[in-house]
Order: structure tokens, then C-alpha cells, then sequence
């Protein structure tokens, strides 16, 4: 449905930003093209909510960033994640710093494959899912249960926004 979606709503420079869930997905779409996507997505049926957000996330458009990062991380040790992580971009384990780092890059301007993680950590014995979201708003836990009713969604409370991050010199 992600391709179909983005097929025919081409001409408003519309990207797909993630697959979230079978019928749930995160379309981003330049704000002089936002009225009119609607009044598509009304008119074929499409249930649709705006996003309160201040900018492009998972999106083509952040690709200058993706040099800045590189550099940063250049300069510091990325060792292999300790516990098991998903890649947001193909719902596969990342097992080395080289997959941890180009999956943090890549993040940035290619769509999250949430329907892949899910599936991916519940084929390989995953019970609990632990997310962790700088939002005031939780999302993940819900899309974890609806993807996979059978899997036990946590999410970290309190973490500091990036914002917070940035102001206290992180």
C-alpha cells in the first residue's frame, strides 16, 4: 500500500517516512502541497491525521546532515551494540559498529521499517519490546501491539528531548 500511496500522490512530492503497521504509515509531504494531499486522502478514503511537528524526519530533504554526522562519528569509538538492536531501515539485527553507524546515518532520510522490526523480533523469540520515544506523546508501544498483539511494549519515560540534550551541552 506504501507504493500505491506514493504513486499516486507523486505530484505532491509526497514520501513515504515510515511503514508503521499494514494499514498505518507516516506520509511527508511539503507544506504548500498539504491541503491539497488532504482533500485527496478525503476523497478516496483515507483516514489521515497532520502530524504536530516542526520539520522533515526520515525524509530525503535531511541528506546535508548526513555528512555533519558522519563526522561527528568519525571522531568518537562506536563499539557493537551490546544488546540485540534492530536496523530502523531493514528490521535486521545489527551485530557490527559499521551496520550501527550507516543505519544511524541512513535513518535520517530513508523510511522506518517498523512492520519489519516487529516481525523480525517476534521470528526470533522477542516477548517484550523496549522503545524509546523523546515525545510527550508515546507512540511506538501502540504500534508494537498492533503489529503483534502478542508482544509486551515498554517504553522509557523521562527521556530528554534532543533539545534538552543540546542546552545541557550533550
Amino acid at each position: 500500500l506504501g507504493q500505491s500511496i506514493q504513486g499516486f500522490l507523486g505530484g505532491f512530492k509526497i514520501y513515504v517516512a515510515a511503514f508503521n503497521s499494514p494499514e498505518d504509515y507516516t506520509l511527508a509531504v511539503r507544506r504548500e502541497d498539504m491541503e491539497e494531499a488532504k482533500s485527496v486522502l478525503d476523497r478516496i478514503g483515507m483516514r489521515w491525521r497532520e502530524l504536530p511537528i516542526g520539520g522533515y524526519f526520515h525524509h530525503p530533504q535531511l541528506a546535508p546532515i548526513i555528512e555533519v554526522l558522519r563526522e561527528v562519528f568519525e571522531r568518537i569509538s562506536v563499539r557493537p551494540p551490546q544488546i540485540p538492536m534492530l536496523s530502523n531501515l531493514t528490521g535486521s539485527f545489527i551485530t557490527s559498529p559499521q551496520e550501527l553507524v550507516a543505519d544511524l546515518l541512513e535513518s535520517h532520510v530513508k523510511p522506518v521499517r517498523f512492520i519489519e522490526m516487529v516481525n523480525t523480533a517476534f521470528r526470533h523469540g522477542v516477548q517484550s519490546v523496549l522503545s524509546i520515544e523523546s515525545s510527550s506523546r508515546p507512540v511506538l508501544p501502540g504500534l508494537v501491539r498492533k503489529n503483534n498483539p502478542l508482544l509486551k511494549a515498554h517504553r522509557i519515560s523521562g527521556f530528554p528531548s534532543i533539545q534538552n540534550l543540546n542546552l545541557a551541552g550533550v
